[in-house]
């Protein structure tokens, strides 16, 4: 059996659940034995297939993934998102130690008009 985690959706600051896109290396975690749970506020998707359809059709609210990837990192998740004009919030979720100003002013200038932020997890 493998790792199970119950997802839970993300919550609004009106208490409403925020419809969510998790873009990661799902082949990769699913050989890691990770069970990706789906709901009606959580999908998945690998970053080539993040497209302006994927976007359209699920329209998520707020998309996380990890900081890197196999194939991509921040930055290349953030140009598509500024290139789809997504209107959503994207957090990236890192450790403290790869969470920095830095990556935040990077992804400010790559997609300025992006609502972007890094979810520390200890």
């Amino acid at each position: 059996m493998g790792n199970q985690v119950q997802p839970s959706a993300a919550i609004a600051p009106d208490g409403l659940k925020l419809r969510t896109l998790i873009v990661g290396d799902l082949p990769r975690w699913r050989t890691e034995g990770r069970d990706l749970i789906a709901t009606t506020d959580i999908s998945y998707c690998t970053y080539d297939a993040l497209t302006a359809r994927i976007l359209d059709e699920r329209k998520p609210q707020i998309i996380l993934s990890p900081l890197v990837g196999d194939q991509y990192d921040v930055l290349d998740i953030a140009a598509k998102l500024e290139q789809f004009d997504f209107q959503g919030q994207y957090r990236v979720i890192a450790d403290a130690n790869s969470a920095s100003k830095l990556v935040t002013q990077e992804v400010a200038n790559a997609a300025p008009g992006l609502d972007f932020d890094i979810l520390v997890v200890k």
